[in-house]
């Protein structure tokens, strides 16, 4: 069993982890990160597969040895890893409070030593949390960046030393920070984030075999030449990339490009989202729906590009109806063509207006209670500030 680790909120790590996992069934947990990584359901129930099997490990038997739950995530730009980042984070803040994901970018990491951020930042939060023996999963983002060289002017391979130090933290191992506090990372789970292009790029540009091919050496040879197809280690090792580090990660998985129906639930998706953050009524006619789906499928930016284009159309129109906006009024916006949007105001009903002071009431008491606790509560030795920023 996994020690019993509580943070200042008192909070029984060991026991919400075990209810989880007696009460949450890996259906339900697919269900709930599937409503937003959208469009990869065979990779990210592998993803989610091991995250489970992790998570079982630190109750059923995995109490010492290193992790063997690292895993890649390979996808292109806007397909969802970073997505799968977000949603696994907001699921275990409310499913096991106590149970950490962070995310780093690893493309700025320099050897331990030299003016920059060091490979130790990787695990801040775990040494704010003060947790020895830490636990949770760590995303390295633009992992791809620091597996492959880097050659300074006078050839060394500058990155060298960052994989050897990452090789610790990534296997199981002690590190320690600039003043000396040491994290063991034996029961960590690490997933590799990276969009691999470099690699891809230096695939396609590989002589391929000649002559005469059989059926399927022609379906392997016509994959190889496809920007999108599946990345093996092998075919990044040929690219550069560092076997050692490579091999500590137990398995590569690809997001594939997004398809039409994905795109399609996709933008449904983000005009909802637009449609709460911003207060309005969002209309997206079928022509424009075809329009956007189009144009994202012949992009590498993938579902980054469906947020961007949506939010600069809609906020084009936006800012001139505020001029125009009546008080007390619901806007609707209606986007018939990318390049056609109308928009109209509709008076509230008196439905609306309670509605509106029912929750001016309740954000008014939620203030009030907030300033009555900051009262309370002593932030000693910045703990509070810490726990704050745990979760970013």
């Amino acid at each position: 069993m996994i020690a019993k680790i509580t943070v200042k909120q008192n909070v029984c790590v060991e026991y919400q982890i075990f209810k989880w996992l007696k009460t949450v069934s890996f259906a339900d947990f697919y269900g709930e990160i599937s409503k937003r990584v959208i469009g990869q359901d065979e990779a990210l129930s592998l993803v989610l597969a091991e995250v489970r099997s992790y998570i079982e490990g630190l109750v059923y038997g995995q109490s010492v040895g290193t992790n063997r739950h690292n895993l890649i995530i390979a996808a292109g730009s806007g397909a969802g890893k970073t997505e799968t980042y977000r949603a696994l984070r907001d699921y275990f803040k409310d499913a096991i409070p106590g149970f950490m994901v962070t995310i780093y970018d690893v493309s700025g990491l320099t050897a331990a030593g030299f003016k920059g951020q060091e490979p130790s930042d990787v695990l801040l939060p775990y040494f704010r949390a003060r947790m020895a023996d830490a636990f949770g999963i760590c995303f390295l983002d633009e992992l791809d960046k620091k597996i492959a060289p880097a050659y300074s002017s006078t050839g060394e391979n500058i990155n060298a030393e960052v994989q050897g130090q990452l090789l610790t933290m990534i296997e199981g191992g002690d590190v320690y920070d600039k003043r000396g506090m040491k994290v063991n990372t034996e029961r960590m789970m690490f997933i590799g984030l990276g969009s691999f292009s470099a690699f891809r790029q230096t695939r396609e540009q590989t002589p391929r075999r000649v002559g005469i091919l059989a059926g399927n050496e022609r379906e392997e040879e016509a994959e190889r030449n496809d920007h999108f197809a599946p990345l093996t280690a092998e075919d990044m090792v040929e690219a550069g990339g560092s076997w050692e580090l490579l091999g500590r990660f137990s398995s590569i998985i690809n997001y594939r490009k997004l398809d039409r129906i994905a795109i399609r639930r996709i933008i449904e998706k983000t005009m909802q989202h637009e449609a709460n953050v911003m207060g309005i009524d969002l209309d997206v006619e079928e022509e424009a729906v075809d329009e956007l789906t189009e144009i994202v499928e012949d992009s590498k930016f993938g579902c980054r590009f469906i947020y961007s284009k949506l939010h600069s159309i809609i906020m084009r129109t936006y800012s001139n109806a505020l001029l125009e906006m009546p008080e007390d009024s619901q806007m609707t916006v209606k986007i018939h063509t990318l390049d056609d949007v109308s928009y109209k105001f509709t008076a509230y009903t008196p439905e609306d207006k309670q509605d509106e002071a029912e929750l001016m009431a309740k954000l008014k008491a939620k203030e009030e209670t907030l300033k009555e606790e900051a009262v309370k509560t002593p932030d000693d030795d910045g703990w509070l500030a810490d726990l704050m920023g745990l979760w970013e």
